[in-house]
């Protein structure tokens, strides 16, 4: 894949995610209309990565479920977060991962942001890991974990 091509790819789902935060809190910027920009200030930016560092960072979420299947892996709000940029890019790369298929998520507070309490490995994530060359290929790396 071409770097414009994953940088379109990136945009598209960063814009995603921020219409999704808009839409899960629909009710709070309606009740509270004056309070929702400072909500928002709130939102750390997204990292701007290369392609191997979103990778890595995709990798370890996928091997830390593998580790605990059938298990769920807690999302500790430390790492799992929207107000520091590095936690903010853990739950980017968590909902990309569940939106591919290969995790499933659970959701905490139906209040503010969409903020995951839990996820686990799927089958397709299975599949990823532990089919010969297809993690390398679908999540590449210069150096392999």
């Amino acid at each position: 894949m071409e770097n414009s091509t994953l940088l379109e790819n990136y945009n598209y789902y960063e814009k995603l995610l921020l219409e999704f935060c808009i839409v899960s809190t629909y009710p709070y910027f309606f009740s509270n209309f004056h309070g929702a920009s400072r909500y928002m200030e709130n939102v750390a930016p997204l990292l701007k990565r290369t392609y191997e560092e979103i990778n890595r960072n995709r990798r370890r979420l996928l091997l830390a479920a593998y580790d605990v299947y059938p298990e769920y892996m807690y999302c500790d709000p430390d790492q799992f977060h929207w107000y520091e940029s590095d936690a903010r890019t853990n739950i980017f790369d968590l909902y990309y991962l569940s939106d591919s298929g290969y995790v499933h998520l659970t959701r905490g507070s139906p209040e503010g942001h969409r903020q995951p309490e839990f996820y686990m490995l799927t089958p397709a994530g299975a599949d990823v890991i532990e089919v010969p060359d297809k993690f390398d290929n679908r999540f590449p790396v210069a150096n392999n974990l």
